[in-house]
């Protein structure tokens, strides 16, 4: 069993980690523990048997029932001081359990892994706990998938907004966990006026369930029309995400869920570790203000000056950037057809 009990971000890049278990052992039941809202995350995922929506540690039956299963080995990937996971690990009684051993989190493990205070990516945070198994990683990469009703379901969607399927759909995402970690709504509102007006385009303001006010801003705030999707489940914003050709986005769940399909991004990068949550993969550009306060990781921010600073007109100059690539590249698919 695998934990990782904490967002949408971490669990894309944690994929990794799985993927390297389950090629060390192919014939293993794996089963990751997730907060119940993500279980959607991973429900596709071939390196994956089952996908454990967590409950409270207090919950003696569901508790026993993770006792009962016998778990021959539990892996908790969270680098944090939170216990939660560490003593799930522990109330799972498997007889093996590794995780990091900072913040007395280590009585609950056998196998450990050091501190975790290198300026080292997620990804190879999560690979220093699963080399402490004695599995020697092979350059995995984040992979996520999509279902294919889940993809039928955002067609269905698109289509009622007068969206084709070889249009170009440009994305927008304006959520982010914390605050300080989201660009202006108004500046994206910019933006998308700027893409629609230059590209052959369409601009898709996305939000979840807690940014319908962000979406709702942004698109009172345009000038051109765009389309708006709030409120959409973690299966389907896979699938939407999936059908753009390039996210705009902060450096959230979103971000790292298209860098996990492939999907070509710009973000902002604001008061976040810049070595370990950068975006893995090719074709993604990031606007970071490098200032004496930054990264500082505060949620909160009186004068927000890492995220106010980044223009749109810098904004601008990396989708430029983004669509040339892409427009080339659909001008060498039509010439190999």
């Amino acid at each position: 069993m695998i934990l990782r009990l904490d967002r949408i971000g971490d669990i894309a890049l944690s994929t990794p980690a799985i993927k390297a278990v389950r090629k060390s052992f192919p014939e293993a039941h794996i089963a990751v523990m997730v907060k119940e809202e993500y279980r959607d995350l991973l429900m596709n995922d071939p390196a994956v048997n089952e996908v454990i929506g967590c409950k409270p540690f207090w919950d003696l039956k569901f508790i026993g029932g993770l006792r009962d299963r016998k778990f021959d080995l539990a892996v908790d990937l969270i680098m944090a001081w939170d216990y939660k996971s560490a003593l799930l690990a522990y109330l799972s009684g498997a007889p093996y359990r590794a995780g990091y051993d900072i913040a007395g989190r280590g009585i609950f493990f056998n196998i450990k892994a050091g501190h975790g205070k290198e300026k080292k990516h997620l990804v190879e945070n999560n690979m220093d706990v699963i080399r402490k198994l004695g599995i020697v990683p092979g350059g995995e990469k984040p992979q996520l998938h999509v279902a294919p009703q889940d993809s039928a379901f955002v067609k269905d969607l698109l289509s009622s907004q007068g969206i084709d399927q070889g249009e170009i759909l440009v994305g927008i995402h304006l959520g982010g966990y914390y605050p300080s970690q989201r660009w202006p709504a108004e500046r994206a509102a910019g933006l998308s006026d700027e893409i629609i007006k230059r590209y052959p385009a369409k601009v898709v303001l996305i939000g979840g369930p807690e940014e319908k006010d962000l979406v709702e801003r942004a698109a009172g705030s345009m000038k051109a029309k765009a389309i708006v999707v709030k409120d959409i489940s973690l299966a389907h914003l896979m699938a939407l995400i999936q059908r753009c050709q390039l996210l705009v986005c902060n450096n959230s769940g979103p971000l790292h869920i298209a860098c996990a399909l492939g999907v070509p991004t710009v973000s902002t990068m604001g008061p976040t570790l810049p070595w370990r949550w950068r975006p893995v993969g090719e074709n993604h550009i990031v606007l970071r203000k490098d200032l004496p306060c930054s990264p500082c990781e505060k949620g909160f921010c009186k004068t927000h000056e890492c995220m106010e600073l980044i223009t749109v007109e810098e904004m601008l100059d990396a989708v430029d950037r983004q669509m040339k690539i892409l427009v080339k590249n659909k001008c060498a698919e039509s010439t190999a057809r």
